[in-house]
């Protein structure tokens, strides 16, 4: 059976948008909500969705009345590892493609 996906275009702007976010928390400070969501490529709707969906799901850390808000922990360990992992992955891959 193949695979078939049924992400509406919201969902898909949605997806960049956490994508986008991530990469701009992984250095680990806090960063305004104005600034997240204007450094995000995608709609402002798109963006504060991407924020509440992070932030129910503990992926980022929230404070302040004026809100800002931080990569969690150990969502950050999480994504080194897996950066790390995909490193060692290409270096041997490229290794094996030189032999």
């Amino acid at each position: 059976m193949l695979y078939t996906s049924n992400i509406t275009v919201l969902e898909e702007a949605a997806l960049w948008a956490i994508d986008e976010i991530l990469c701009l928390l992984k250095d680990g400070d806090w960063h305004d909500y104005a600034e997240i969501i204007e450094k995000c490529s995608s709609t402002k709707l798109e963006a504060k969705i991407a924020v509440s969906f992070l932030r129910e799901f503990d992926f980022i850390q929230v404070e302040g009345n004026e809100p800002k808000a931080r990569i969690h922990p150990l969502m950050l360990s999480f994504i080194e590892e897996i950066q790390r992992v995909e490193k060692e992955e290409t270096s041997v891959m490229r290794a094996l493609r030189v032999r």
